[in-house]
């Protein structure tokens, strides 16, 4: 395999894939893994070596964070696998290299979420949320009732109930821990 890591795991994940028994080689070519590592996805691909072959090369992404363009992004560059390297045991390290080298497809659960912007449940377009709904919402998700959210925010418990009813209708929630489920899953908190 080839490695190419930027930022902090750039010494971190060739010795762990060093350490697993991975043969390290200095270019991408046949039946070699390309792995671009790095804090973001965007970060690793932008770092991918120019003799990468996108479609034909096999691609294996390693970052600490994924945002739904950068995975996009690298699937459309051909990447099989997506994985958190700090999270990852080592074994789904190696599991992730043979993945891409065999062309089966891993990436995170949170991570296809996000790019899909759907639940189980089917998708769910929300336009931009107000700055009183997203507050309220945000203390919804850290617990709080309607008094304690009226009494943060100044404003009255009657105000706080319309802005929950507003929210649900527009999150097609069916109450106020499904909008807050709902939310979670979209990124709005």
């Amino acid at each position: 395999m080839h490695v190419t890591a930027v930022g902090p795991v750039a010494r971190d994940v060739p010795a762990r894939l060093r350490e697993a028994g991975m043969v390290l080689v200095d270019a991408p070519g046949p039946d070699v893994v390309v792995v671009l590592a790095a804090k973001s996805v965007d970060e690793a691909l932008d770092a991918c070596p120019a003799e990468f072959r996108p479609g034909v090369d096999r691609l294996l992404v390693l970052a600490d964070s994924f945002d739904p363009s950068g995975v996009l992004r690298a699937v459309r560059m051909g990447a099989s696998a997506v994985l958190c390297p700090v999270a990852s045991p080592l074994s789904r390290l190696v599991a992730g290299v043979h993945s891409a080298l065999h062309g089966d497809g891993v990436v995170p659960y949170q991570a296809l979420v996000r790019l899909l912007g759907r639940s189980g449940e089917g998708v769910v377009q929300v336009e931009a949320l107000t700055a009183k709904q997203t507050a309220v919402l945000q203390l919804m998700a850290d617990g709080l009732g309607n008094s304690a959210i009226a009494a943060a925010l100044a404003c009255s418990e009657h105000t706080v109930k319309n802005v929950i009813y507003e929210l649900t209708a527009r999150l097609r929630a069916r109450n106020r821990a499904h909008a807050v489920a709902h939310a979670v899953r979209l990124g709005l908190v």
